[in-house]
């Protein structure tokens, strides 16, 4: 299966215990759609954004490594998409 890097932008206001929530969140879409998460979802770090977007100023940079098919990261996007608490995401094949 191919692998990839998901980072993706929550809003910073969350708490600590909600973001876990979401990391959690996102690491069981890809489980349960048959894919692996290589490596534990984490935080990167807090970062000032270069614009607003949804007038958040800031945001939390989160990194998850996981490796599955095309499926499994349709849902994971689709599921970055309805999140109110998500603010960007990005998916890059790494091998």
């Amino acid at each position: 299966m191919p692998n990839y890097e998901v980072i993706y932008i929550v809003a910073a206001d969350l708490g600590e215990e909600q973001v876990k929530e979401q990391m959690e969140r996102f690491a069981r879409v890809v489980r349960e759609q048959g894919g692996e998460v290589t490596e534990e979802p984490r935080v990167w770090e807090q970062r000032h954004l270069a614009y607003p977007i949804k007038k958040y100023g800031e945001g939390i940079y989160i990194l998850m490594n996981v490796s599955g098919h095309g499926k499994i990261l349709g849902e994971l996007s689709r599921q970055f998409r309805v999140s109110e608490s998500v603010l960007r995401h990005i998916i890059v094949r790494t091998g």
